[in-house]
């Protein structure tokens, strides 16, 4: 397929296609290796999300929330992975940029330096802090909100109450219920009725992903509250084992219809389509993009943000990048957001990251009274081998025997 895309660099051409290959052919979870970096990663996206929830308080600058969590994602995957394999530099570093979205801020809320007025936070705002890391290319996500000053002396109620346990307890369910042979549409069923249970509703038509190495966007998806559009092609399917998933729920007081603000889009993607870039400037940023291993990246990563943003324009017109708008619900309503990475696992599911949310700061009137629930919310997230008694046994009659003989 290279006649196709003429005129564009041939390095690039040659990046882009070994990426496609290295994907297709990398190890998944049967290999040791791999859940060993996707631990890693987990780790780290853990550590880093409470060490920016300890920074979320009143009059913290959302920018130096940013960065603060970029510099130490940066820094925890230096330490790692540092000697080449077969010549080759082992890619890490942000998996996604870290974004703090507030109130009825949907997400994607990522601000720049140059931006005049970065949003403070003020005591009593509902935050959702979104970060990604990765270790070669293996990904894990966390997503965590907390209302600013609330704790467990002054706990967080009313309608902030409901939507955080609503979009804790669903992001929990589903998280349990994805295992191999369950089927998406259960998930999606479940999400909605936790919703109900606290009079809140699911963002509309937001997605859970399956992902794979340098792909945090794959072809699996489990969709929550789709609308009639959304409904005519989506696809269920069974979950397999192996697979990984990002479990993303976003809760709203509202109606759940998120809508682009007047915010500037500071988040993107390099996407799966080629095209033969005109501009120089252009060319000039896609290089750079291409050195993000095909991670979400922020223009924070470009010293100069009017130049890249000139650049990205052609990008995007041409659809060889992608944007993550930044959403917003109605005015005076809270969306909660809680995002986990699951390893479906032979001996059952493995959540590797977690914002370690305590349900107990918050005081809700309302609460789940579904048994179905209740069972899955009580059931333990991974289950335990069995050990073989049987093989037990046979060794200690065996070694009796022995004795016997020997006597």
């Amino acid at each position: 397929f290279f006649f196709f895309i003429h005129n564009v660099p041939f390095f690039k051409t040659r990046h882009k296609v070994a990426t496609m290959m290295e994907m297709m052919d990398s190890p998944g979870l049967e290999n040791a290796d791999t859940v060993t970096k996707y631990k890693m990663a987990g780790e780290m996206a853990t550590r880093v999300m409470a060490a920016v929830v300890e920074k979320c308080v009143e009059g913290a600058n959302t920018f130096t929330l940013c960065t603060f969590g970029e510099e130490l994602i940066v820094k925890e995957t230096s330490a790692v992975f540092n000697k080449k394999v077969d010549g080759k530099v082992i890619g890490k570093g942000i998996g996604f940029p870290l974004t703090v979205s507030v109130n009825n801020c949907v997400c994607h809320y990522s601000p720049l330096e140059t931006d005049k007025e970065p949003l403070l936070l003020k005591d009593g705002d509902l935050v959702k802090i979104d970060l990604g890391v990765h270790v070669d290319g293996y990904i894990a996500v966390c997503a965590h909100t907390l209302v600013v000053g609330d704790s467990i002396e002054r706990k967080t109620t009313g309608r902030k109450a409901d939507v955080t346990l609503a979009a804790y307890y669903a992001c929990e369910a589903a998280a349990r219920m994805a295992k191999p042979g369950a089927n998406t549409d259960d998930i999606t069923t479940v999400i909605s009725e936790v919703a109900e249970a606290f009079g809140c509703t699911p963002v509309q038509d937001m997605m859970c992903f399956q992902m794979k190495k340098n792909v945090i966007n794959g072809e699996k998806t489990i969709i929550q509250n789709p609308s009639e559009k959304v409904k005519k092609d989506m696809k269920d399917f069974e979950f397999e084992e192996n697979e990984v998933y990002a479990i993303d729920v976003l809760m709203s007081t509202g109606e759940g219809k998120a809508r682009m603000g007047e915010d500037r889009s500071t988040i993107f993607k390099q996407s799966d389509s080629m095209y033969s870039l005109k501009t120089q400037n252009a060319r000039a940023v896609f290089a750079k993009v291409l050195g993000f291993d095909n991670m979400p990246f922020s223009l924070r990563a470009f010293e100069d943000v009017s130049r890249a943003r000139a650049g990205l324009r052609e990008c995007l017109q041409h659809q060889v990048v992608e944007e993550y708008h930044t959403l917003y619900e109605k005015q005076d309503e809270f969306v909660a957001q809680f995002r986990v990475t699951v390893l479906l696992m032979p001996n059952g599911n493995l959540k590797i990251t977690t914002g370690a949310f305590d349900p107990s700061t918050c005081d809700s009137e309302k609460k789940i009274e579904d048994k179905k629930i209740l069972e899955v919310l009580a059931r333990s997230l991974t289950s335990k081998k069995k050990k073989n008694k049987k093989k037990k046994n046979k060794k200690k009659t065996a070694a009796k025997e022995s004795e016997e003989e020997e006597k």
